[in-house]
């Protein structure tokens, strides 16, 4: 894993680990989600959008059976869990690739509320259905991470990462309107996509 200067100076394809012999792999999935080594996500959201278009796919054929509450309810099942899915870690990613998960949720609002290619329905996403766009979602989980952190409710890894702005000359003013310390960073793409980065960064935005 790395940037890929980094990940073009390695030559070997394989190491021995204990007498076995592990090929690298240009990805690898843990807990649902795929990891690619350059950190793109990009091979994660190409996966969710094939499973969720395969999904809003089988619903389509039975979507004249079912009501708009029972309808939503399966879009949520299928659907809406894999786009909130540790959708924290899609914090910082390019517009190229957020699009492509938003597409999926208004693949499946036209097919909830029965609109055709070219009905606007935007309001409608969010006065009706009550979806948040995709970025949203993503912010949404952060603030809720960055506030277990802070009510105890949150694993010691991520709790640790998150503290209010200290208390010198320079920062007094911050740390009594309970702003959170935000670290820097020596690399540009990597290092804001980080927790310890985005949920502080996140959190100072929304007080």
């Amino acid at each position: 894993m790395g940037g890929q200067q980094q990940l073009n100076k390695v030559n070997i394809n394989s190491i021995n680990l204990l007498g076995s012999k592990v090929n690298f792999k240009s990805s690898v999935i843990n807990l649902g989600i795929t990891i690619d080594g350059p950190l793109t996500m990009r091979d994660h959201m190409l996966r969710i959008c094939r499973t969720s278009f395969y999904q809003l796919r089988q619903l389509r054929v039975i979507r004249g059976l079912l009501s708009i509450e029972t309808c939503t309810a399966l879009v949520h099942a299928f659907v809406s869990g894999r786009l909130d899915y540790c959708n924290s870690l899609l914090a910082g990613l390019t517009d190229e690739l957020t699009n492509k998960l938003q597409s999926v949720l208004r693949l499946a609002a036209r097919l909830v509320l029965r609109k055709l290619k070219f009905d606007p329905f935007t309001d409608d996403l969010h006065d009706q259905l009550h979806w948040l766009p995709i970025r949203q979602r993503i912010q949404h989980k952060l603030g809720v991470l960055v506030y277990k952190c802070l009510h105890g409710a949150a694993p010691s890894y991520l709790a640790d990462m998150i503290s209010p702005v200290g208390n010198g000359s320079q920062r007094l003013r911050l740390a009594t309107h309970g702003n959170l310390a935000v670290p820097r960073t020596r690399t540009v793409r990597m290092g804001p996509r980080s927790f310890a980065v985005s949920g502080p960064d996140y959190g100072t935005h929304c007080r």
